[in-house]
């Protein structure tokens, strides 16, 4: 009988806690049901703060034929960028570990240092860099920093 009274209170002292969850579940769930409504509404509506379905799914994907093409580049871009970082990189690490110079371990540090400059630090110097060199919209502006 103590067993019955004591599995119902722990049930009863959990109530809260479950309210809890199923709230902070429907919060959690909220922003992917938001993307998907958003897709079959259009951008007035979205902007209004419409939450419901809408009719305009069809036409929405259909505005998305450069989507493939966008992707492509990304994609493309990703790569040569990963390649060029390894391959420097790779040669960067090799040189630093074979060759034992008396200013090597300056030179390790002036480049760690470097690297802990933060990327926003850099943008308007490296803009200058590329635009005195005529690289201003190129894929060259885009893959050498």
């Amino acid at each position: 009988m103590t067993n019955k009274k004591n599995s119902s209170a722990i049930q009863r002292r959990l109530i809260p806690t479950y309210i809890f969850l199923i709230i902070v579940s429907f919060i959690s769930v909220f922003p992917l049901y938001w993307m998907i409504a958003a897709a079959t509404n259009r951008s007035v509506d979205v902007a209004r703060g419409k939450i419901t379905f809408g009719s305009y799914a069809l036409e929405n994907f259909q505005n998305l034929t450069d989507l493939w093409g966008a992707l492509g580049n990304s994609f493309l871009y990703a790569i040569v960028q990963t390649v060029v970082a390894l391959f420097i990189c790779s040669l960067a690490g090799f040189g630093f570990e074979l060759y034992h110079d008396k200013g090597k371990d300056k030179v390790f540090s002036i480049l760690l240092l470097a690297m802990m400059i933060p990327q926003v630090a850099t943008m308007i110097p490296l803009f200058k860099m590329i635009s005195s060199a005529g690289l201003l919209n190129t894929v060259w502006a885009f893959i050498l920093p």
